[in-house]
């Protein structure tokens, strides 16, 4: 999982992290997207929005606004998304 901010600095993030008790496992990165290049590129207009990437890097899901990463329909999404 790669978590991109476009509007935070390296410091905020951690802050963040720390506050919402957020421990950063082996699979998931954090970067900035501090010149917006990730997010035109992906057209994510929306802050946050969810990208599932394919083979390729294409998109194979996007979900603009929040999450609900306990949702029994996105858990079973992600479970049956090819390797």
């Amino acid at each position: 999982m790669i978590a991109t901010s476009s509007d935070s600095s390296d410091e905020t993030i951690t802050a963040f992290l720390e506050k919402t008790g957020t421990v950063q496992a082996d699979f998931i990165h954090i970067m900035r997207d501090k010149d917006n290049q990730i997010a035109e590129q992906y057209k994510a207009q929306v802050l946050p929005t969810s990208l599932f990437l394919g083979k390729g890097l294409k998109v194979v899901k996007r979900i603009p606004g929040e999450l609900d990463w306990e949702d029994p329909e996105l858990i079973k999404f992600i479970k049956e998304m090819p390797n």
